[in-house]
C-alpha cells in the first residue's frame, strides 16, 4: 500500500494519500504520518478531524486531519488529485491504482483514460466535439445535460494550457520540450511534429480539432498511473 506523502503545487504544500473502502461502504483515507507543517524532528501527531463533501470531483467526501503537534488542519487528497481541482491529473482508483477503461468503441471519448481528467478538453476536441458557446439548460428538470463539461472558451483555454504545459505553443522554447521529453520519456520528434501541426492552419479540419488529435496522441504515449501523475504535477509547477 502506498503511503501518504507531501506534495507541492506552486507555493502550496498539500497531502496526497490512498483511500480505502471500509466495511460499511464508506471511503476512508489513510492517516498520514506528516502534515504540511512537518519538521525534520518528526513531531507530527495526526488524527482524523472530519470530512468535507465535494460538489464535484472524486464522488466521495475528503478527509480533514488535525496535527495536534502543530495545531494545523489539512485535507488529504486521493492519488491523482490536487487542491480545488474539478478533475484529476490522472484518473486512478481511490487507493492509487490505474483504472482499466473498457468501451466497445475505441474512438469514443469515454474509451480514453484521459477523458475525465484535466485534459478532457483535448479528448473532446480529438473526437470532433466543440463544447457549446454558452451554458445550455438541461431537460426533465436537470440543470445541465448529462454530457455537459463546459463552454467552448473553457475548452479552448484547456487546450492552450496543455500546449503550454508540453511546450507546444508557437513561442515555446525548445529547452522546455527537452524537459518534457526527459521527464515523461517522450521522443523529441513527437513534440516537434505536434508543435508544427498545432500551430499551422490549413483547409482541412479546424485548428482546435487538429490540436485535440495531436494532444491525444501525446497523452496516449503516457501510462495512466500514480507515477505519471507525479511527473505531470512537476510540469504543472514549472509551466
Amino acid at each position: 500500500m502506498s503511503m501518504a506523502v507531501l506534495k507541492r503545487l506552486a507555493n502550496r504544500i498539500f497531502v496526497t494519500g490512498p483511500y480505502q473502502v471500509a466495511k460499511d461502504g464508506s471511503v476512508e483515507a489513510e492517516i498520514p504520518h506528516r502534515c504540511p507543517q512537518a519538521r525534520l524532528d518528526g513531531t507530527c501527531r495526526i488524527k482524523k478531524f472530519g470530512t468535507r463533501k465535494r460538489i464535484c470531483g472524486m464522488g466521495y467526501p475528503l478527509w480533514i486531519c488535525l496535527c495536534v503537534a502543530h495545531k494545523y488542519h489539512f485535507t488529504v487528497y486521493p492519488p491523482g488529485w490536487i487542491p480545488y481541482a474539478r478533475n484529476p491529473i490522472v484518473q486512478l482508483t481511490p487507493d492509487g491504482k490505474p483504472i482499466e477503461v473498457l468501451h466497445p468503441n475505441a474512438n469514443c471519448e469515454e474509451a480514453s483514460p484521459w477523458s475525465f481528467t484535466i485534459f478532457k478538453s483535448i479528448i473532446a476536441a480529438a473526437a470532433g466535439r466543440l463544447w457549446p458557446e454558452e451554458k445550455q439548460l438541461g431537460v426533465a428538470g436537470s440543470p445541465l445535460p448529462p454530457d455537459y463539461q463546459g463552454v467552448a472558451r473553457t475548452q479552448k483555454r484547456g487546450i492552450k494550457f496543455f500546449m503550454k504545459m508540453f511546450g507546444l505553443l508557437k513561442r515555446s522554447h525548445y529547452k522546455w520540450r527537452e524537459k518534457v521529453c526527459d521527464l515523461l520519456s517522450i521522443e523529441m520528434s513527437t513534440l516537434q511534429n505536434s508543435k508544427e501541426k498545432m500551430n499551422t492552419r490549413s483547409r482541412g479540419p479546424p485548428l482546435w480539432k487538429v490540436r485535440g488529435e495531436q494532444g491525444k496522441e501525446i497523452l496516449e504515449t503516457l501510462t495512466a498511473s500514480a507515477k505519471t501523475s507525479d511527473k505531470l504535477l512537476q510540469l504543472m509547477q514549472l509551466a
